[in-house]
């Protein structure tokens, strides 16, 4: 959630707050996607200009885990379930600001950092696949992380400035470098710094911990902005330092004015300082977040390993004592005869250039620093913001079967936003602002989707041109003659018949041409069959030949020799046998022509993948031209994979609604941005794709004999693919060689004859020239 303007308040006393700490020996609760963007944002080598590099990312995300299990820490990942109703205005504002930086970004622009679209799925199954315990909530999760903290007494990894408030071991992700790992054996530890709750109330003075979430309350959330107290901040005496940041001003000038406060007397004031009409809504909005700050529980109890969850370890009595405080708190009612402010009486009202109602510019310019950790993008400011309004969030309405299969991780989070607020929120992505938003060609995929879960309509919000707007979409109830079940009895439907609902929604014909291909490669091959024949798609044959030559580099070369993008590690591993299997010419054995993908993959040799990889390396980096001049950057490229990555998201949440008929498919094992932006130039530009591959891996047979069994495989399940036609140049006449001879004016004059001028030294050359042409 984030309190405004406290982080960057903490982080200028670091030396105060925060104490050395070796991690090791321990579970930790991990904050899922705050820990998804900080190692996004911790590489640069990845370029997010290119629509993803998710097999880079995952190789962060293996080698952290790995290091955790280095020092015997028990990762227990939470994530973030749907959208609550008060949440609502904050997800349409970052959505906002993600489609103003995301016109900006270039593969030049390195100070620009976005999000791809699958970061956080690519994130969520690359944890399964490593055997971490990751969870979902039902909405935010910051309140069950800080529940389940205390219950097992484990630190929290995050980078949201409410776990200060929380009071528990709080390890901020800014201060851990994922891949250090110091010390031997048992005695292993990754350094990072934790957070003293202690040490923070003694540099605000000595006020009591009950404080703690009013401050945080007061100064400003996703639930309630700090606008609502403008008239409160503009009675605060605060420091006119020019040194400080208008929230770190009113961050002070608060604890300042809180040191001689009791609770009770602070929410008077507080309250006091509004309008009559206010005041009733506004106290019930404090109370309730005040609440969530103090009445921990956790649903997810039930979901912890028997070894974990047996520990029960008790809390402290500080903190059992300080949960019956808040759960016994309440405000004096305020009589609504009474204009005057209390706090008035001992402040100053400051000019406008320091008063606490700072302009909308700086508040979102503080808000963004919370939303970089959260998924956001930076450097952007100066956006028009509108108020965000509390409103108690809405039950949850959702089958048992659909709540235990979203706790465990194995649905998509935007299942419970559609049944909670019935909107879907569109994540922009980098793509070209000329043409149509590319999650226009999957539409047809949410209206199965929102049909499955039984209801009448939905709000998606989208980009349209630079602004972010919203249409109503209604369901379909059938698809191909099938209609749909109530979603109470969804799960006991057999797995054929799920199977087929995907079929018919992504318009696959040639089923049985799936099976020739690996079981993970199934949902990304249909995606790409519904990308290929949706309206408005921009695909061309280039773009087709780039998927395949990018799925077989990572999904099968990549596996066999090992992730590997720099020529130098590359030769450093491999470079000894690289070297004999070049020099010797080692003789190939004749392919042989496989009809089935798998068994093509089962033939594919390590020498092979070595000679080919070593043509394909240069393919992973960003063209140094791109990086000089931004103009030769193709946004028409990276938006037509965008529509593959929209329809690839859609098609990936309807077979989660539908408990994965088909096996999990995530693009960290297929795709890299990069690679397929820099191979679709290079085809573009070709006459003859497949003689140019031929060429290519000629000195890799059974990586080329893959190629082509995938391709013809590929054809086979799109029914009118766009094919290139190979024009064949005519050859040119040659011309003829004539002889021509000039002689001189006079016929009679002979070689030994001819006339010589003595005044001309050249003259001589005149005398007979023959000259081929």
């Amino acid at each position: 959630m984030g309190v405004l303007g406290l982080t960057s308040y903490v982080n200028q006393r670091s030396d105060i707050c925060f104490e050395p700490y070796h991690l090791s020996d321990c579970v930790l609760i991990i904050d899922g996607y705050g820990l998804a963007a900080q190692l996004y944002n911790s590489s640069s080598k990845i370029n997010s200009a290119f629509g993803g590099d998710y097999d880079k990312y995952c190789k962060l995300i293996a080698n952290f885990i790995d290091n955790l299990r280095k020092c015997q820490v028990t990762p227990i990942v939470i994530c973030d379930g749907g959208y609550e109703k008060r949440k609502f205005n904050t997800v349409k504002r970052r959505n906002l600001l993600r489609v103003y930086a995301l016109e900006k970004v270039s593969p030049s622009c390195s100070n620009l950092q976005c999000f791809p679209l699958m970061m956080r799925h690519v994130f969520r199954e690359k944890l399964k696949e490593l055997s971490v315990l990751i969870l979902q909530t039902d909405f935010e999760a910051d309140n069950e992380i800080a529940a389940l903290s205390r219950k097992l007494n484990a630190p929290v990894l995050s980078n949201d400035s409410d776990f200060f408030i929380y009071d528990v071991n709080y390890i901020p992700l800014t201060s851990m470098i994922f891949d250090r790992c110091e010390g031997k054996g048992k005695h292993c530890y990754i350094p990072c710094k934790i957070f003293s709750i202690t040490n923070l109330l003694k540099s605000f003075g000595n006020i009591p911990k009950t404080m703690l979430p009013l401050l945080a309350t007061v100064l400003g959330n996703d639930y309630i902005k700090t606008s609502k107290f403008k008239e409160f901040y503009s009675h605060l005496k605060m420091d006119k330092s020019k040194k400080m940041r208008p929230g770190q001003k009113r961050v002070k000038g608060l604890v300042d004015w809180l040191k001689n406060e009791t609770f009770e007397s602070a929410m008077a004031k507080i309250l006091q300082s509004m309008k009559k009409n206010a005041r009733r809504n506004a106290k019930s909005s404090i109370k309730n977040i005040i609440k969530g700050y103090t009445n921990l529980e956790s649903c997810l109890n039930d979901y912890l390993p028997e070894y974990i969850a047996n520990k029960n370890n008790q809390q402290s009595e500080e903190v059992l004592e300080l949960i019956k405080s808040f759960n016994s708190l309440h405000c004096t009612e305020i009589s609504e005869e009474s204009d005057e402010s209390v706090c008035s009486k001992t402040s100053v009202i400051l000019d406008s250039d320091d008063s606490g109602s700072d302009d909308k510019s700086s508040e979102v310019e503080e808000e963004l620093e919370e939303y970089e950790s959260d998924g956001g993008v930076s450097s952007v400011s100066n956006v028009d913001v509108t108020e965000v309004g509390v409103t108690p969030s809405k039950k949850l309405l959702i089958p048992s079967w659909l709540l235990h299969e979203s706790r465990l991780g194995n649905v998509c989070p935007s299942i419970n936003t559609l049944l909670s607020l019935k909107v879907y929120f569109y994540c922009p992505q980098v793509e070209d602002y000329e043409c149509e938003w590319a999650g226009s060609i999957s539409l047809p995929i949410l209206q199965v989707i929102i049909g499955l879960l039984g209801l009448s309509s939905v709000n998606y919000w989208y980009r349209r041109n630079s602004k972010y707007v919203n249409s109503q979409l209604f369901p379909v109830n059938s698809i191909s003659g099938l209609d749909f079940p109530e979603l109470d009895v969804l799960n006991i439907f057999p797995p054929s018949e799920k199977k087929l609902f995907i079929f018919k929604t992504l318009d696959v014909e040639n089923t049985s041409i799936l099976q020739s291909f690996p079981c993970e490669w199934h949902l990304l091959l249909m995606s790409i069959v519904f990308w290929s024949k949706a309206n408005g798609s921009c695909i061309k044959y280039w773009h087709l030949h780039s998927l395949i030559i990018t799925i077989i580099t990572i999904n099968v070369i990549c596996k066999l020799v090992g992730p590997c993008w720099q020529k130098k590690t590359f030769l450093k591993r491999h470079g000894s046998k690289l070297k004999y299997l070049l020099k010797n010419d080692v003789p190939k054995s004749q392919s042989i022509e496989c009809k089935s993908t798998i068994e093509a993959i089962e033939m594919v040799k390590f020498d092979d993948c070595l000679i080919a990889l070593d043509s394909l390396i240069p393919y992973f980096h960003v063209d140094e031209t791109l990086n000089r001049n931004s103009k030769r950057f193709s946004r028409s490229i990276v938006h037509t994979y965008a529509q593959l990555q929209s329809a690839f998201e859609l098609a990936v949440t309807l077979n989660s609604l539908l408990s994965c008929p088909f096996k999990s498919c995530h693009l960290g094992n297929f795709y890299n941005g990069t690679f397929l932006y820099n191979f679709t130039v290079n085809f573009k530009g070709r006459t003859n794709v497949l003689s140019y591959l031929q060429s290519l891996l000629r000195k890799a047979p059974s990586v080329l004999n893959l190629y082509f069994t995938v391709y013809n495989n590929l054809m086979l399940l799109i029914p009118d693919p766009p094919k290139q036609v190979v024009k064949l140049k005519k050859p040119k006449k040659r011309k003829e060689i004539k002889e021509v001879r000039y002689e001189s004016c006079s016929d009679g004059m002979s070689d030994t004859d001819s006339f010589n001028d003595s005044n001309n030294r050249y003259c001589i050359l005149s005398s007979q020239v023959i000259v081929n042409r």
